[in-house]
């Protein structure tokens, strides 16, 4: 009986941690560890293929050795600076972001104001090999690919 059992709960086990949003990968210290240009893949946990007719651009961001941030929004292009010194203590903080004020298709709108709110919460980032993962108190909130 132990034989059956002992498998079933390590299928359980298995099942349930899938599920869960571990953020893998090492937290950069330095945003030359982190500089080049990077496409949103996913927000919120919800993959951008799903948000957005296939083919459309998605959101990106390019980061500078110096911690320049800039990028497409969905419908703009916003510029910004990240917080070297809080970078370097292992936290993500990003200042104020500027934007251009383009109007565009609504799906682009929302998603672009979405991608917008979630960026300004992220408090922490992760590195794994090409994937990038900004997180809000330890949940993955953007999820980007280097391109």
């Amino acid at each position: 009986m132990a034989r059956i059992v002992l498998p079933v709960i390590g299928l359980a086990a298995a099942v349930g941690l899938a599920g869960c949003q571990a953020i893998s990968g090492y937290t950069p210290t330095t945003s030359a560890e982190i500089a080049g240009d990077w496409r949103l893949t996913d927000i919120n946990g919800e993959q951008m293929r799903t948000l957005l007719p296939v083919g459309d651009r998605v959101p990106t961001i390019t980061i500078g050795d110096e911690g320049q941030l800039s990028g497409f929004t969905g419908v703009n292009r916003m510029n910004g600076q990240i917080d070297t010194a809080a970078l370097a203590e292992g936290r993500w903080v990003l200042g104020p972001v500027a934007t251009t004020k383009m109007a565009g298709a609504g799906e682009h709108m929302a998603v672009e104001a979405l991608f917008l709110a979630t960026l300004a919460k992220a408090d922490a980032v992760h590195l794994r090999g090409d994937y990038l993962t900004l997180s809000d108190d330890g949940t993955p909130i953007l999820k980007f690919w280097r391109e």
